[in-house]
């Protein structure tokens, strides 16, 4: 078989998901081999075409980005956007946030864990400390296992769950999307691609796994935030990272602020200062009708 012939019929065989066994046979193995060089060549001049810092490397043939030699599964661009830096993930601040107020974590909940960022990090710094990696999209979640399954030597206390936490037990509807953004049906009315997902309070979280205090949250849930009010404020919280997204009504989103107030210091995401209510209401407003979110950290007061 010529080459060219043979490029086209693998194409036909991927696209159609059709094992050709021709192909696949011992007589075929040097335009194989021809074939897979060539495509290794042509992704390696792409990479330094456009400057690309960090290493990509093969798991069990999936392509994955080595971030603080953490493996991530490429299903995304999200990681493959930078050019003559290397990617750096925001959590070294979230680590710095942790250390600076002396937490010590033996608990800590990632909540919209998305494909595993944060928890492996995490667990990659804080030896020991059981993580619960809570993400809602059905898609999402399946990318945060292979990433757990690909980093043994970290993954071992990090807990994944399939859930969404709100303000309800029961079920609820989800955008399902390989994407940091997928959020419950509230928020998306224009969106068709949904999955139904057991939904599930904080506070039965808590007492299902017998969590009787927290010592660190991440809260990244696309507006639903707003709806674990109650439950940031019974439970036993050490400290906080919370992502407020302009989703929810500006009042609501003030409201939510002050009551929190009442048992924790707001700190500031960039310094690490702790500021007052009145500084935290103004950087909220002035950076919501700038951007789309803004990380704030709480401390129990």
């Amino acid at each position: 078989m010529e080459y060219q012939e043979f490029i086209k019929r693998t194409n036909n065989a991927i696209i159609n998901k059709n094992k050709d066994e021709f192909l696949l046979n011992n007589e075929n193995k040097f335009l194989r081999a021809k074939l897979i060089l060539q495509l290794l060549k042509n992704t390696s001049q792409y990479l330094r075409f456009f400057d690309f810092q960090n290493n990509i490397i093969f798991e069990k043939n999936d392509p994955c980005i080595l971030i603080d030699d953490i493996k991530f599964k490429l299903d995304t661009f999200f990681f493959l956007k930078r050019s003559g830096s290397p990617y750096i993930s925001e959590v070294k601040n979230t680590i710095s946030f942790i250390k600076n107020y002396e937490i010590n974590p033996e608990v800590i909940i990632d909540l919209g864990a998305c494909w595993g960022e944060y928890s492996l990090s995490l667990a990659k710094e804080f030896k020991k400390t059981n993580i619960y990696s809570i993400e809602g999209s059905q898609k999402n979640y399946e990318i945060l296992l292979k990433n757990l399954k690909y980093n043994p030597s970290i993954s071992k206390f990090v807990l994944p769950y399939n859930l969404i936490i709100s303000n309800q037990n029961g079920i609820q509807e989800i955008t399902n999307e390989i994407a940091t953004m997928n959020t419950v049906k509230d928020f998306s009315t224009d969106f068709k691609n949904y999955t139904t997902m057991t939904s599930s309070t904080l506070t039965n979280f808590c007492e299902k796994n017998s969590l009787e205090s927290i010592d660190f949250i991440k809260i990244d849930i696309e507006g639903s935030e707003l709806k674990l009010l109650n439950d940031l404020n019974n439970l036993s919280i050490k400290s906080i990272q919370i992502e407020i997204i302009n989703y929810n009504p500006e009042n609501d989103i003030i409201h939510f602020i002050k009551t929190l107030s009442n048992n924790f210091q707001y700190v500031k995401y960039d310094n690490l200062k702790i500021i007052n209510l009145d500084e935290t209401i103004n950087l909220i407003k002035k950076t919501l009708q700038k951007k789309t979110t803004i990380d704030i950290f709480l401390i129990k007061k």
